[in-house]
């Protein structure tokens, strides 16, 4: 006897992108623009019923230095979307834990936008690129010496 599917239609190329998707391109754009002296790492995980991730930039020649960017949380069904600046403070405050609530794909691009072309991230950023600019330098010396 065959067991008859009683799932239905499951459209599949109906769901939105994974916010980690999302977050995985812009790390891949990141690494591109800087040349690999800086990369991107979306750490992920679950709690209840929601999926959590975290932006954090790397600078690989500097030890490996972290910068967490921002943090995301969502359900199953994706939206909406809470996302939680950790480099900035212009996100509403809740409990002392500042937040923005995307309700759409559209709304989850835009505020990305905003917090991974703010001021003060990219002063950062330009930062750990000189010092990651020195210190290839330096390990590239080294490495030219020691022959």
């Amino acid at each position: 006897m065959t067991t008859k599917s009683l799932w239905g239609d499951i459209d599949v190329g109906a769901a939105p992108p994974s916010p980690v998707v999302i977050l995985q391109g812009q790390g891949s754009k990141l690494q591109e623009i800087t040349s690999g002296l800086l990369t991107a790492n979306v750490e992920r995980s679950q709690s209840g019923t929601r999926f959590n991730a975290t932006l954090e930039v790397v600078a690989p020649y500097l030890y490996n230095y972290r910068l967490e960017v921002l943090e995301i949380s969502y359900p199953p069904e994706v939206f909406p979307v809470t996302v939680r600046d950790l480099v900035s403070d212009k996100t509403r405050t809740s409990g002392g834990i500042s937040y923005q609530l995307c309700d759409t794909e559209e709304q989850f691009l835009l505020l990305l936008g905003e917090i991974l072309g703010a001021s003060k991230l990219l002063r950062i950023l330009a930062a750990l690129v000189s010092h990651s600019q020195a210190e290839r330098s330096e390990t590239q010396s080294n490495t030219m010496t020691a022959f």
